[in-house]
């Protein structure tokens, strides 16, 4: 089954981490998962148009920007849902405040292993608040008059938008109009526009294009076009709301508003992880002041369950291991050191312990085997644990992950729900975590410790159900990733309304103006009542939504692979730089249309340039058509694709060294299997042809076919009649299924993406890094008073908040302590220092800024941000300004000490350049 986060990020793409779009979620404000803004159970999360604007239709997004749709997070199928033809109202001190009761529910089936029933479980998604049917604006479509055909569809580029409508004159280069695609118009074809802009397509002719989507029926596509809007070749031909999704079309085509609807396990009603959902809803309340009217887009997301092997499901009853594997080691275990000696691993023990719980992805652990088949695991810096020492989960132990099983205990009143049994096992349970955490340790228990013991004493108001929300909902790690992970079973706000009695309490405390909006509210979203199997008014299982499902997700296929294994010497930083393989203007030898022979023909493909001999691989899985001998003294070999997710085309890999083709016709060959090595087009004396910036071009020369002329070679792919590229009509630019290759090979790795900030969360200090903090703190094997008096070892390691001679020194730090030892122990001090960092900043960082700030903390202690010790630096940091924030660096001086103003400069030129200089 296939998951899918809900939003994608500001540029309509999906988000390559966990930690990236839970920045967002946890962000907000109002909606917050367990407890809302008023103090009040809530088993969701929201996500506003505050965090995530493109998926709102307010005005703004509408006129200025390409509205990005929520997306379904699970396969399956629609079980029931409601949509508003437009805001329903309810009146509130005099005015008719405005919400929606649109939603949709999916129905979907957990099933780590088929044979195994015991291990299924069936769940559903709630999109609730979604856009009634008059949001979405209406389109005009077209059709291309009868007698015409052959109209060439223009390459959309994001921001290249012409001239307004009523502009007469523009700069004659900045509008000139886009470059045409291979895909063309016949009579008849039908498309919808969502803007109209005006280029030149000649030094003298403005002409009115549209920005198109094919239509399908009334279903438009997702490829977005140029095309000229020439009346002698096109007419009108209706209009469509371009932007509501599928399954909202047929639900306005059946043409029941504001009421309950079931679906069903049919084809009409299934629905796919990754597509469009719909828009936020707007919601309208009373504002501060006296007669205003505040408004927010927002969507509320829930995942519930109310199949009977809930808790069961969390306990992995059958043993399914699935896909993704994690190592949790706690803290206090003895750390080894792995030594490689005739062949064999040995693993050998040293003093430091390991000095908080770390839990690792498997992987990351780099796992080996000892010459008694024990499995050792990397778990910081230098630093393995054993087996025997750590636990491995599987994907699907949930409870060894933290997922815990907590049920409502209350006299069923919804204001009393920040008192029921599950809120302080909650605080018991972050409580535990701490114990593991050394950071947390003095600071966190005690708080959740003296709440649980009041919630246990009385109910008096001591703590208040605000306190208890705060509480929840706080934004410390340990505390959001044990409360993100616990499972409540809860009666549901989208029950029976005021009829069921739970909310008496909330009314009472009503103003008596605002009742019956509240009633009508009520009523108008309830839905329960109607669909099974929540229809028995019994409490259901609540996940948080984005966490559980990134649970149960399978690792994301790579469809396409990039076909070189290296990125290609004419990348935008790289040494042929200036012949970008990207470039969209046909402006350089190696992009696609690129005039030859005088502007005779057009290049057929895009050239990637590489250093000698560089091995291409298949960029999925495929069958060999065709290998023979091609430009220039090299060869080329034609695959016929094909991908998991239905997708099939031809790509000929041209201008391979003829001595390295390792396939043959017929031959099946498998995603990243080795084709050959990258060719120097030769002259007849031998001479290579093509030289630039003084270096012989190796390449691969790539080009796309679609396969609308089959399939198949019995049409030959190259056509010398037919101008300007001289190939079959079905070629096309291969730049989009080379960008996805690309994304999916270089980006999705943190070690081959250094040109990009990362999530800060996924760093850890480099070797330049610690070599850096090791050559400032300097190592000493003898115990030492810092400069504070404080008892000291190693580098920099705290022993106790007092001088050495007037403390018993721990026996690990007397005789016998040794450098490896004090590596180690660096290596797990380091952790404390980084998860300081990780806390307090909230934005992408370059491995370098990192470093630089990993090395302040080290410094200057681990709580120095959170203390506030440097305030300007977070603020200018958290708000992207960079520079700003490595100017701080020179203000930490502690009243300019001499020692502290040259390690600060240091630390400076770490964040601002990426230089590491020790020197001092």
């Amino acid at each position: 089954m296939k998951i899918s986060y809900p939003i994608r990020d500001t540029e309509g793409k999906e988000f390559r981490s966990l930690d990236d779009i839970m920045q967002l979620v946890d962000a907000e404000i109002h909606g917050t998962w367990l407890l809302g803004g008023n103090g009040l159970w809530h088993g969701a999360i929201h996500i506003s148009d505050v965090s995530n604007r493109f998926s709102s239709l307010n005005p703004d997004v509408i006129n200025t920007g390409e509205p990005v749709p929520l997306q379904f997070m699970a396969d399956g199928t629609i079980a029931a849902y409601r949509i508003n033809d437009d805001y329903l109202t309810g009146p509130c001190k005099g005015k008719q405040l405005r919400y929606s009761s649109t939603f949709v529910l999916v129905k979907s089936q957990c099933q780590p292993d088929p044979q195994k029933e015991k291990s299924w479980l069936e769940f559903y998604s709630l999109y609730m608040h979604l856009a009634p049917v008059k949001d979405y604006p209406v389109s005009f479509c077209y059709k291309v008059r009868d007698g015409h055909k052959g109209i060439l569809l223009r390459i959309y580029t994001d921001g290249v938008n012409g001239l307004p409508d009523g502009q007469e004159s523009g700069d004659i280069v900045a509008y000139q109009a886009p470059p045409k695609t291979h895909k063309s118009l016949k009579e008849g074809d039908r498309f919808v526009s969502s803007r109209t802009g005006r280029f030149y397509v000649t030094k003298d002719k403005l002409m009115t294009f549209g920005l198109v989507r094919l239509l399908e029926g009334e279903t438009a596509g997702n490829e977005q076009y140029w095309v000229t809007l020439d009346p002698d070749l096109m007419e009108q031909d209706g209009e469509i709301q371009a932007l509501m999704p599928a399954w909202m079309q047929k639900a306005k085509a059946k043409g029941a508003y504001n009421t309950v609807q079931l679906g069903g396990e049919t084809e009409e009603w299934k629905v796919s992880a990754g597509t469009p959902v719909g828009f936020m809803g707007c919601e309208e309340y009373p504002g501060k002041e006296s007669g205003q009217v505040e408004r927010e887009w927002f969507v509320h997301l829930e995942v519930l369950s109310a199949d009977p092997k809930m808790p069961t499901f969390l306990s992995n009853p059958e043993g399914v291991k699935g896909e993704k594997r994690t190592v949790l080691a706690p803290k206090g275990k003895t750390l080894y050191t792995r030594q490689l000696t005739a062949e064999q691993e040995t693993f050998i023990a040293t003093s430091a312990t390991l000095g908080a719980q770390c839990v690792l992805p498997r992987e990351s652990t780099r796992p080996v085997m000892d010459e008694i088949q024990k499995w050792w695991y990397n778990i910081t810096g230098s630093g393995w644990l054993s087996q025997d020492d750590v636990v491995e989960a599987g994907q699907y132990d949930f409870l060894k992950l933290g997922f815990q099983p907590l049920e409502e205990n209350s006299n069923g009143d919804m204001t009393q729900s920040p008192y029921e049994g599950w809120v302080p096992e909650a605080f018991g349970s972050v409580s535990r975590t701490a114990e593991q955490e050394d950071e947390w340790y003095d600071r966190v228990p005690p708080f959740y410790r003296e709440l649980v013991t009041q919630m246990d004493q009385d109910s008096d108001g001591k703590v208040t159900e605000e306190e208890i929300r705060q509480a929840l909902v706080v934004r410390d790690p340990l505390v959001r990733n044990v409360v993100n992970r616990l499972v409540i079973k809860h009666h549901s706000e989208w029950y029976g309304g005021r009829s069921t009695g739970r909310w008496e309490g909330f009314y009472k405390d009503l103003e008596t103006e605002e009742v019956a909006y509240c009633e009508k509210w009520q009523l108008d979203l309830e839905w329960m009542s109607e669909v099974q199997p929540f229809n028995s008014d019994k409490p259901v299982w609540h996940f948080h939504p984005v966490i559980f499902l990134e649970a149960i997700s399978q690792k994301r296929n790579k469809e396409i692979i990039f076909p070189l294994t290296v990125k290609p010497e004419n990348d935008p930083e790289s040494f042929w730089k200036q012949y970008d393989w990207r470039n969209m203007r046909q402006a350089n030898m190696a992009a696609y249309g690129t005039n030859r022979d005088g502007g005779v023909r057009k290049h057929a493909a895009r050239d990637l340039y590489t250093k000698p001999y560089e091995n291409v691989v298949a960029i999925c899985d495929g069958i060999v058509l065709d290998s023979r001998a091609f430009y220039n003294e090299t060869n080329q070999v034609t695959i016929k694709h094909h991908t998991k997710d239905g997708r099939s085309f031809l790509v000929r890999y041209g201008e391979l060294d003829p001595n390295s083709i390792q396939v043959r016709i017929h031959d099946i060959v498998k995603q990243g299997q080795s084709i050959g090595k990258t060719g120097k087009l030769l002259r007849e004396n031998g001479t290579p042809f093509v030289i630039r910036n003084g270096r012989i071009v190796f390449m691969l020369h790539f080009e796309f076919y679609s396969g609308r002329d089959g399939l198949n070679i019995s049409i030959p792919l190259t056509n010398s009649s037919r101008l300007p590229y001289l190939r079959r009509s079905d070629l096309e630019d291969p730049l989009p299924i080379l960008d996805e290759g690309y994304k999916n090979t270089f980006e999705n790795s943190i070690e081959n993406d250094l040109e990009e900030r990362e999530n800060v969360n996924e760093l850890t200090t480099s070797k330049s890094g610690k070599s850096f903090i090791k050559a400032w703190e300097s190592l000493s094997l003898e115990t030492y008073n810092d400069s504070h008096g404080f008892c000291s070892i190693g580098y920099g390691h705290l022993i106790d908040k007092k001088r050495c001679e007037n403390i018993s020194i721990p026996l690990q730090f007397q005789a016998g302590f040794t450098e490896v030892s004090a590596n180690l122990l660096f290596d797990s001090d380091l952790v404390r220092f980084e998860q300081g960092v990780k806390n307090a900043v909230s934005v992408k960082l370059y491995q370098h800024e990192f470093d630089a700030l990993v090395s302040l903390l080290f410094n200057c202690g681990e709580n120095f941000f959170h203390l506030r010790g440097a305030p300007l630096l977070i603020e200018n940091l958290n708000n992207e300004n960079y520079s700003g924030a490595a100017e701080q660096f020179l203000d930490i001086t502690n009243g300019g000490d001499a020692g502290l103003i040259k390690r600060r400069h240091a630390e400076h030129d770490i964040f601002k350049e990426a230089i590491y200089n020790a020197n001092h």
